[in-house]
């Protein structure tokens, strides 16, 4: 099992920035994250590489190189939920899957479509278990539960918690 660093989150102007995050968070609202590649960072942190590995086994499974594929999503996962929990705020209730709605243009190679979805909440519930597997991070270990229950209600849950109390 490989530990995950955090590496550095995707700063463009259509992501949001911290303050925006704290704010979102306070109001109760939801931040969801994408899975375009374009506007989740891929391209700008992996030039090439991943592309060519994925390229080489396109038709096999594999879960290192879904470990890879979930890198991004991962970095703006963590990014959030430690703005949130620095500033009082709890660190998983205000992240979602995100979607425009409309299809994704560019989506991640590993998780171009639905039946991919589990594949990639079980990469990212080991990158989680990873992160507190590092020691001294920034979020608790097990703040919010166990790792799969996290990336549940990532996955699932904060969204229907969020139109309940929404759109009654």
């Amino acid at each position: 099992m490989a530990l995950h660093k955090i590496k550095e989150f995707y700063p463009e102007e259509i992501n949001l920035s911290e303050n925006d995050i704290i704010e979102i968070a306070r109001s109760g609202g939801l931040i969801g994250i994408e899975l375009d590649q374009r506007i989740i960072g891929y391209n700008q942190q992996n030039k090439g590489k991943r592309f060519e590995r994925w390229f080489k086994n396109a038709f096999n499974r594999d879960p290192k190189q879904n470990l890879l594929w979930a890198e991004p999503v991962w970095n703006n996962l963590i990014h959030i939920a430690e703005t949130c929990h620095k500033n009082g705020l709890d660190p998983w209730k205000h992240i979602c899957l995100g979607s425009d709605y409309d299809g994704i243009i560019n989506p991640l190679n590993e998780y171009r479509t639905v039946s991919e979805l589990d594949e990639l909440y079980a990469a990212l519930a080991e990158m989680l278990h990873d992160y507190w597997d590092l020691g001294n991070t920034i979020i608790p270990k097990n703040t919010g539960g166990d790792p799969n229950d996290i990336i549940y209600q990532f996955a699932y849950k904060n969204l229907i918690e969020f139109i309940k109390t929404n759109f009654r």
